[in-house]
C-alpha cells in the first residue's frame, strides 16, 4: 500500500464454503513491512473445516484487492 489506510486483502474458501478474508494492513518502510519484502512473503493461518467423507476438496483463491498474485499455497495435515 502507497497510502495510509490501503491494504492487500484476499479469501479463501474450501469446498464452496464460506470465504474467509485475509487482510495485509501494512505501514511501508515499517520493519514489518521491511521483513515482509527480504522474505518476499506473507503468512496466513486459517483452519477451515473439511467433510471427511470426500476424498477430493476445492480451495479457491478470491481476490478482492486488484494486483495480486500468490506465489505458493501450502496445506498441513
Amino acid at each position: 500500500p502507497k497510502h495510509e489506510g490501503v491494504s492487500n486483502r484476499f479469501a479463501v474458501s474450501v469446498d464452496g464454503g464460506d470465504k474467509v478474508v485475509f487482510e495485509n494492513k501494512i505501514i511501508e518502510w515499517s520493519q514489518e513491512w521491511k521483513l515482509q519484502v527480504l522474505e518476499n512473503r506473507k503468512e496466513y493461518f486459517v483452519e477451515v473445516p473439511v467433510d471427511a467423507s470426500k476424498q477430493t476438496h476445492t480451495v479457491t483463491l478470491h481476490e478482492i484487492d486488484p494486483g495480486q498474485f500468490v506465489q505458493s499455497v501450502t496445506f498441513e495435515w
